[in-house]
């Protein structure tokens, strides 16, 4: 009754312990494929027949982030034909644009189940970058922005996952009064 689907294997960011990586290098594992799954793919490979008996659907990457997969706000709309009881997705959200973002708000909105966004954001505008490398505080805020103020839907609970190093600790009571001006549940 659950199912943990990763959309794609691209990524904006280097984070030092991802899998992408060799050794925690920047360089790519040699073996890894680099796609995405289509629109065309996702129904094929999940029919109806599946999805109808899924209660919970997880969209987390291990190694890649679902945000650059550019048929996402389509594969979502064929998600709000679903009654699953949960649906949650895990993304640095530093990808693409605020208008995306918007969009695929938009589509959340008209979901009937639990959706629980996940950002992984750690730290602020000095420290994020440190683990989530690649990944621009400015253009992260304005999507984060977009995104959360686009959601009307109360069965929708955005939330702000802080992964806490040395690096960012001093940064907790900031972080939390942030995310209650984001509209974010801090995990």
């Amino acid at each position: 009754n659950q199912l943990d689907i990763e959309l794609s294997s691209l990524c904006n960011a280097a984070c030092p312990c991802c899998p992408r990586f060799q050794s925690n290098s920047p360089l790519i594992n040699d073996n890894l494929y680099l796609d995405y799954i289509t629109l065309d793919k996702f129904k094929e490979w999940f029919p109806k027949s599946i999805l109808e008996k899924v209660r919970h659907l997880k969209l987390c990457g291990n190694h890649g982030d679902l945000g650059t997969n550019p048929d996402l706000i389509e594969i979502f709309k064929y998600l709000s034909n679903f009654n699953f009881k949960k649906l949650s997705f895990n993304t640095n959200g530093g990808m693409k644009t605020p208008l995306f973002w918007k969009e695929l708000a938009e589509v959340c909105n008209t979901f009937n189940f639990k959706t629980n966004p996940i950002f992984s954001i750690d730290g602020l505008e000095d420290t994020n970058h440190i683990y989530r490398r690649n990944v621009n505080w400015k253009k992260l805020l304005k999507n984060v922005k977009s995104f959360n103020n686009t959601i009307k839907n109360k069965n929708v609970e955005i939330v702000w996952d802080f992964l806490v190093f040395k690096h960012n600790e001093h940064q907790l009571d900031a972080v939390k009064k942030l995310s209650k001006k984001l509209k974010f549940n801090l995990v």
